[in-house]
């Protein structure tokens, strides 16, 4: 790879992580339009997605249910339940590293991961 081509490439990493991001490491529930239930690990969070790590592979484009909690700092664990959308999906030595993007997330969320990522 060129020096061009890697400054490219680095240059569209940072466009996709435009929000701050924050370590979270707690379980989050991952449910299926069927009603099936997988359970995977928080890495990070920000305003607009999480990357968990699953012992699945979920298919790219696929939306879940989720449900985990936040605790900013000075504040009581707060649980949220949010739709979130499989970005990409990477085999790493401890599972799938999974990017999730939220799909719509309300204002009382947003503000909720924004005062956690802040904390």
């Amino acid at each position: 790879m060129n020096k061009e081509q890697l400054l490219s490439s680095e240059i569209r990493k940072i466009e996709n992580r435009l929000a701050a991001r924050k370590a979270l490491f707690c379980k989050v529930l991952l449910k299926q339009q069927d009603g099936h239930i997988h359970t995977a690990k928080t890495c990070d969070i920000s305003i607009g997605g999480m990357a968990i790590i699953a012992e699945f592979n979920p298919p790219s484009g696929h939306v879940y249910a989720l449900q985990f909690s936040v605790q900013p700092a000075g504040e009581a664990p707060h649980l949220l339940q949010l739709q979130a959308q499989v970005m990409h999906s990477i085999l790493a030595k401890d599972g799938f590293r999974v990017g999730l993007r939220f799909v719509t997330p309300d204002a009382q969320a947003k503000a909720l991961i924004q005062r956690f990522v802040d904390s």
